[in-house]
């Protein structure tokens, strides 16, 4: 009896070969799949603190603030804030929707709805409850009810993983509560004032605190640590001490002036902003923003000298100022100074003094008024302008003579003036 045909050995191997690199790529296709969906369409509307936990780590490689506010048994429906400043790609969803929506100024948050910001964007939110929330670029936030265990009293709780977060509490409002790296800080307005603070998780994954205004109290591994204003806390990754310093203090602004006008040409100007040592400081951190508040920001750069310059600034108003820096604290900010540049392109004022029309003689001497910055050229050759007036002698030949005078401001436009002189 014949035995019933089959597939040769090496036909086998094909097909199984051919099958492994199908299975891998519809594989390879659906986890690609499920992250554009995770992407696009985060978690359900029932968002607990631990479901965004995992939101957050979900999202790679960006900075992360994660906040709630406190609620009572109203549940979902309570309001908790408006959206009051937005800049560039900010996006929230309600505790109803699955996907995100391009944010607008003056939106209204309930409990477990959600904002976030995308690269190079900011979000400032409003807190009914007498409080602000700004977050920085490529980070998170959903509201929520109040956290059991948390400082009493509290009217606002922020988790942050990730990222920076600064905060104000106005003057006669219930504490702020941030929980972070493990531990919890509650921040107090002081007697007729706001309290304002910061927290920033560093590289090391380490947590730095500031309190600018106000008092705060940091609970974590280890014990309570008081924080007087001006002082700043670096805890590590379990909320331990690492440190407890004086924020370093303020830089003096040297250049440019406050409320300065820089003249540019071109639609670009380069600037250069200087201020004096802080003593005891490792560097600096310069900020350049649009707004008066800091937050549409051009620049945010830590630079080891007092100087920093801005090669491409385009013709417009901006807000600057500096903080000294030690290990993972920031200081004191200095004061926030305005510069506006103008694109200048009017040549300078240029005047010449009467000149005889003829002379017996070899030279002549031009003399006139200009601006008080401008250089000067007479028939080419550099002449000291002294207060706005100048003069110089200018050697002549035999015959008619046409001396050319030039006044070049400090942006490069150009004034013309001639006078002929005839030498017998």
């Amino acid at each position: 009896m014949r035995s019933p045909p089959t597939a040769s050995p090496g036909w086998a191997r094909l097909l199984t070969g051919e099958l492994g690199l199908g299975i891998i790529a519809l594989v390879l296709f659906s986890v690609f799949v499920l992250g554009l969906l995770r992407w696009y369409f985060p978690a359900g509307t029932d968002i607990k603190a631990a479901d965004v936990l995992d939101a957050a780590r979900a999202i790679a490689g960006e900075d992360v603030a994660i906040g709630f506010t406190s609620a009572d048994s109203a549940g979902a429906s309570l309001r908790v804030g408006t959206l009051a400043e937005l800049r560039n790609s900010v996006q929230s969803r309600s505790a109803q929707d699955v996907a995100w929506r391009s944010a607008s100024r003056g939106a209204v948050f309930h409990v477990q709805d959600a904002l976030q910001t995308g690269p190079r964007s900011y979000a400032l939110v409003r807190m009914d409850a007498g409080a602000t929330m700004k977050l920085a670029a490529r980070s998170l936030v959903v509201f929520g009810g109040e956290m059991v265990g948390i400082t009493d009293q509290a009217r606002l709780v922020a988790l942050v993983t990730r990222g920076e977060m600064s905060g104000q509490v106005s003057a006669g409002s219930a504490p702020a509560a941030v929980r972070i790296n493990s531990g919890t800080l509650s921040v107090k307005p002081a007697a007729g004032t706001a309290a304002e603070y910061t927290v920033q998780v560093n590289e090391d994954e380490s947590a730095t605190i500031n309190i600018l205004r106000g008092r705060g109290e940091f609970i974590g591994a280890g014990g309570t640590t008081a924080i007087a204003p001006r002082q700043s806390l670096t805890v590590d990754q379990r909320g331990k001490r690492i440190s407890l310093v004086d924020m370093p203090k303020a830089p003096a602004l040297l250049l440019p002036a406050a409320s300065a006008r820089i003249d540019g040409r071109g639609g670009m100007s380069t600037v250069d902003f200087t201020w004096q040592p802080v003593p005891g400081v490792e560097g600096y951190r310069f900020v350049i923003a649009r707004d008066r508040e800091l937050y549409d920001r051009l620049a945010d750069e830590r630079v080891a000298e007092v100087r920093f310059r801005h090669g491409r600034l385009p013709v417009g108003e901006y807000y600057w100022s500096v903080q000294g820096r030690s290990g993972w604290t920031f200081g004191v900010p200095s004061e926030v100074r305005r510069v506006s540049l103008v694109d200048d392109v009017n040549p300078p004022q240029l005047f010449l003094d009467d000149v005889p029309r003829a002379i017996d003689g070899r030279s002549v001497t031009i003399a006139g008024r200009t601006d008080p910055e401008a250089r000067v050229f007479v028939a080419g050759q550099p002449a000291v302008n002294s207060g706005g007036h100048f003069e110089h002698v200018t050697q002549l030949t035999a015959g008619a003579n046409v001396i050319v005078v030039e006044s070049v401001d400090a942006v490069g436009n150009v004034a013309y003036a001639s006078v002929m002189v005839v030498a017998k």
